[in-house]
């Protein structure tokens, strides 16, 4: 199965995109970017950091679902189990 570390390692690299240090990394990002090169900041740029910011928002907002689904789906187990 040639597919199954793959999958692994996009499932990482989403949880990973889902914490808050990677919207410290994205801050990091456009700072550098306006002071090495705030020439090329235009238009375009500015939405193509928007969208960037709004993909990890929308993560971070799909992770927490998930991780409450997981919790309540745990408990429901727990509770038939015991």
């Amino acid at each position: 199965m040639a597919t199954h570390p793959v999958r692994g390692t996009i499932t990482h690299i989403g949880t990973l995109t889902s914490r808050p240090q990677a919207f410290l990394i994205f801050l990091a990002y456009a700072g550098l970017w306006l002071v090495y090169d705030a020439r090329s900041l235009d238009w375009h740029s500015i939405a193509t950091l928007a969208t960037r910011a709004m993909t990890l928002f929308i993560q971070r907002a799909e992770h927490r679902d998930t991780q409450a689904l997981h919790a309540k789906t745990d408990e429901l187990l727990r509770r038939r189990q015991g």
